[in-house]
C-alpha cells in the first residue's frame, strides 16, 4: 500500500557540514556546495586577505573544504593560546 512507502532525502551539502566551522564558512558558501572558492572567500584580494585564505586552503588547490576548516581553526586557537601564555 501506498502508506508503507517512504520518503528518503539526502541531505545538502551546507546540512551535512561538521559543527565547530565559523559562521563565515556557510555565509560566504555562495553555492551551497559545502565548500568555499577564493571566489567565494573575498570579492578582492590583497596580500593580506591571499595570506588569510592559504591559512585555510591547507592543500593549496583553491578550495576550503569543511575538514580544511576545522583543522587550520584548531592549528589558529593552538598558536593564539601557546602566544598568549608565554
Amino acid at each position: 500500500s501506498d502508506s508503507d512507502k517512504k520518503s528518503f532525502r539526502f541531505l545538502t551539502p551546507t546540512e551535512r557540514l561538521p559543527k565547530g566551522l565559523p559562521t563565515w564558512f556557510a555565509r560566504n558558501d555562495a553555492d551551497a556546495n559545502g565548500q568555499v572558492t577564493m571566489f567565494e572567500y573575498s570579492t578582492s584580494f590583497n596580500e593580506t586577505t591571499a595570506a588569510e585564505f592559504a591559512k585555510y586552503d591547507l592543500d593549496g588547490d583553491g578550495i576550503i573544504t569543511p575538514q580544511e576548516c576545522l583543522v587550520a581553526e584548531a592549528n589558529r586557537s593552538k598558536t593564539q593560546t601557546s602566544s598568549t601564555s608565554s
